[in-house]
């Protein structure tokens, strides 16, 4: 039962972000005339959604976790989920010339959900290095540090208009090459991890392709194409589990 609740939790998840990314490519593309904080709604179900999830994958697959380690990953998935929301809304406030503040000051709430990952990444890096899993950690920890300086990159570049703007991609472009060969590496000496991370990567180079061309407004769309390409591999996975289970 929890496995159907968790599937069909995951779909509105995807089918939240999907909408929003389309809205955002529309509105960009002078397609449609709406306010930033209207098109961003999906995004919000979808992130509300989170804890949800959280919920139902610990008590699926880890019946026999303590109180503690519970509540902690439950508070960690519903801050998450709320300040992400927060900065959404503040950032396509912003967007929409309803509120006047620094580019840093709406970040803020940004910097506080990377604090609370790296509290969920202090948790689960060492289960994961005790079952021989150090390059998912590590990745873990790569990309979280990656994001976050981005982060702090993108506000500054907006504050004070600098105009060598390309600096705010370039550790989304080393974090991706670096972990594009390390995942090539890794699928030449097992073809059967070909999947959703090599996807992953795949987006984000395509992304940073673009944003270094005058259509930087069909990043949506690489975005959007990737949620429906990872939500199909989603799919195949729950259904060769239900194999599994009859």
């Amino acid at each position: 039962m929890s496995q159907v609740l968790l599937a069909y939790e995951k779909r509105i998840f995807y089918l939240g972000g999907i909408c929003s990314t389309l809205l955002y490519l529309l509105q960009n593309l002078g397609v449609l005339s709406a306010l930033w904080i209207i098109c961003t709604i999906p995004f919000l179900i979808s992130l509300m959604i989170v804890p949800v999830i959280t919920y139902t994958m610990i008590t699926k697959d880890c019946p026999k976790i303590d109180s503690f380690s519970f509540y902690l990953l439950q508070f960690c998935s519903i801050n998450i989920s709320l300040f992400t929301s927060l900065f959404a809304i503040l950032l396509s406030l912003h967007l929409d010339n309803s509120i006047s503040a620094s580019w840093s000051s709406i970040y803020i709430s940004l910097w506080y959900t990377f604090l609370i990952y790296f509290i969920v990444c202090m948790f689960l890096l060492p289960g994961l290095l005790t079952v021989q899993m150090k390059r998912e950690a590590m990745l873990i920890l790569f990309w979280g540090i990656t994001g976050l300086i981005t982060s702090i990159l993108v506000p500054l570049c907006a504050d004070f208009n600098w105009e060598n703007d390309w600096v705010v991609l370039l550790p989304f472009s080393t974090a991706c090459i670096v972990s594009s060969f390390i995942y090539i590496y890794v699928i030449v000496n097992d073809i059967s991890r070909l999947g959703r991370e090599g996807l992953f990567y795949a987006a984000i180079l395509a992304g940073i392709i673009i944003l270094f061309t005058e259509l930087k407004e069909w990043t949506f769309m690489i975005i959007a194409i990737y949620l429906i390409s990872d939500w199909i591999l989603s799919e195949i996975e729950i259904h060769v589990s239900y194999q599994q289970l009859d």
